[in-house]
């Protein structure tokens, strides 16, 4: 974890959006958090997005940068990752964080998915793909 000076969350309530926009800098999200941390906010969010935005190494390099904001991934598409590469993600930077992690799951980006040709995500769907993280993230090996 870092060795700065952190306050404890003044205000547990708040929360900021790491990356806002286009990112220029991948890094800039660091300096961000740490900021956001040292002002004693409760969580900061990430979207995840293919430029710069990738939600894995960002959400783990917030984790270990910090050590008492909560780290929200906004939002990870059940599409684009495959359940056990998801599951690997929060589990890991759950680790990171010491328990300050949180992932949340969408059907993505219409424009997005026709670009990859991939179909919509339907309401099932994401069901299902909460009820495979559950058995996942209990450690059950097959996910059928």
């Amino acid at each position: 974890m870092s060795g700065s000076t952190t306050r404890t969350q003044e205000f547990p309530e708040l929360g900021f959006y790491m990356l806002a926009g286009e990112a220029d800098q991948s890094a800039d999200a660091l300096t961000q958090v740490q900021a956001a941390e040292e002002l004693g906010l409760g969580r900061a969010f990430l979207g995840e997005r293919p430029n710069r935005k990738e939600a894995g190494a960002i959400c783990g390099a917030a984790a270990a940068a910090t050590n008492s904001i909560g780290i929200t991934l906004g939002v990870t598409n059940i599409n684009t990752r495959h359940p056990l590469l998801t599951a690997g993600l929060a589990l890991t930077v759950q680790n990171l964080a010491g328990g300050r992690f949180v992932m949340g799951i969408g059907r993505g980006v219409a424009a997005a998915q026709d670009m990859m040709g991939l179909k919509p995500v339907t309401t099932a769907e994401m069901e299902e793909f909460a009820l495979l993280m559950r058995r996942l993230f209990r450690g059950e090996i097959r996910a059928t």
